[in-house]
């Protein structure tokens, strides 16, 4: 089993050897996330993000941006007439995105997200928080769709929508419960290249 600090280190390594290819970016953002299946309904339950990115440009319109992040998400519902049970997830994460400028700003994306679920708990109104790390599978697979703008200056902004495609319960067949998360962010260039300055036509 892969440890935090074993994941943490691997993360890390890679965003050292992705800077050394690109531009490199830090990003924070708040997200509505839950956990959807067909068998049952949750809320929407408030977090947030943290990560880094690092952007290539690819001739004037497209750009591929790797990143690695850290998210708190997760679901809420109503259990009982007495209170609400929160279940919060922590994932580390290394999204893949292709970014295609349909204006020198304005930006449509796309890609694939690979989680690591690093820790679960479940919260009930009046209660301590329970870990329930074990009853989720580590390994999370998602898909990425979103609308970005990106400033001359190095300001990036984003509206994204992230459908899970694998279950996120361990030894599940009948609910198949994925992570569906609707986010919004912010990030900054810290460092560019001169493929990621040239004037986008």
């Amino acid at each position: 089993m892969v440890s935090r600090a074993s994941l943490f280190t691997l993360l890390l390594l890679l965003a050292c050897q992705l800077s050394a290819q690109s531009g490199i970016g830090i990003k924070a953002g708040g997200h509505m996330s839950t956990l959807h299946s067909e068998a049952f309904s949750n809320d929407l339950l408030p977090g947030g993000s943290l990560g880094l990115y690092f952007p290539i440009g690819f001739g004037h319109r497209w750009e591929l941006q790797p990143e690695v992040q850290f998210s708190a998400q997760g679901s809420t519902q109503e259990v009982s007439e007495a209170g609400r049970q929160t279940l919060r997830l922590y994932y580390a994460q290394a999204p893949m995105n292709a970014k295609y400028f349909v204006t020198p700003t304005v930006n449509l994306l796309g890609g694939i997200q690979l989680g690591y679920l690093a820790s679960a708990s479940a919260l009930e109104k009046g209660s301590s928080p329970v870990d329930v790390t074990e009853d989720f599978n580590r390994m999370d697979i998602d898909i990425v769709l979103g609308l970005g703008v990106g400033t001359p200056s190095g300001w990036d902004f984003s509206l994204r929508y992230t459908s899970g495609m694998t279950n996120v319960l361990k030894d599940d067949d009948v609910f198949f419960p994925t992570n569906r998360v609707y986010s919004i962010s912010i990030g900054h260039r810290i460092r560019k290249l001169g493929i990621l300055t040239r004037k986008r036509r």
